[in-house]
């Protein structure tokens, strides 16, 4: 299964892509499998912005699944052709 992951803010300048393709392989993927995967081609978003104990975004990032699912929770199945955005939470008012 390939899919690709966007980096947007930080992640974005650590990772100096704005995006990468991650080949998961036959297994049945969750957001942990592509969480690990970005961590071992980008070590420089491990503390920046992917926990290294547990791979889960930090608490000013999520994950986004098509546009319409945002999470942290890593235990989310995924399926080939996903879009996934690995975004910063931001507010305004």
């Amino acid at each position: 299964m390939k899919i690709t992951v966007e980096f947007y803010g930080q992640a974005r300048r650590l990772a100096k892509t704005d995006k990468a393709e991650i080949d998961l392989g036959k297994i049945r993927a969750t957001l942990r499998n592509v969480s690990i995967e970005v961590a071992k081609r980008f070590p420089e978003l491990l503390a920046n912005i992917l926990s290294p104990e547990t791979f889960e975004p930090i608490e000013t990032y999520r994950y986004n699944v098509n546009g319409t699912n945002t999470t942290q929770n890593l235990d989310v199945y995924i399926k080939e052709d996903d879009k996934i955005l690995l975004i910063p939470i931001v507010a305004g008012g």
